[in-house]
């Protein structure tokens, strides 16, 4: 293989992965406007607990240390991390009547919810509040 072949291949192989990082990347920020549309932004409460770079799964997709949650009485909010926002992700606040318990095994430190079609595992931190939201 001479040099211009080689630096040839390098190229296209190059490309190709831009092109399927590209892909993979488009149909997420998709999917999590889709989220977002459904749960649009409410206001966060002065007195919210917040906890930044959690690890929450929408769906197939696992997005860890990518959110900083915030949770107040009426709401989990979803507010993405830098990279997410620069992409177009927007916030979602999500009522914790929407959401109702999984009927999937959850691991000790994830709580799987459903909330609409969405299916989410949240950190098990916001297990009181969800218990509060399904007796309201």
């Amino acid at each position: 293989m001479t040099t211009g072949q080689a630096i040839a291949l390098a190229c296209i192989l190059v490309a190709v992965d831009m092109v399927v990082v590209g892909a993979i990347v488009a149909t997420a920020v998709g999917m999590l406007r889709d989220f977002a549309r459904a749960f649009p932004s409410k206001p966060v409460a002065p007195d919210a607990v917040r906890k930044h770079w959690q690890g929450v799964s929408i769906g197939m997709m696992n997005l860890g240390w990518s959110f900083a949650l915030a949770a107040d009485a009426e709401h989990l909010h979803l507010e993405p991390g830098w990279i997410l926002q620069k992409a177009g992700v927007p916030t979602a606040s999500v009522p914790w009547g929407a959401m109702k318990r999984s009927t999937k095994p959850g691991w000790r430190w994830w709580l799987g919810v459903k909330a609409g079609a969405h299916e989410l595992k949240l950190p098990r931190w916001c297990e009181p509040m969800l218990e509060a939201g399904e007796k309201a």
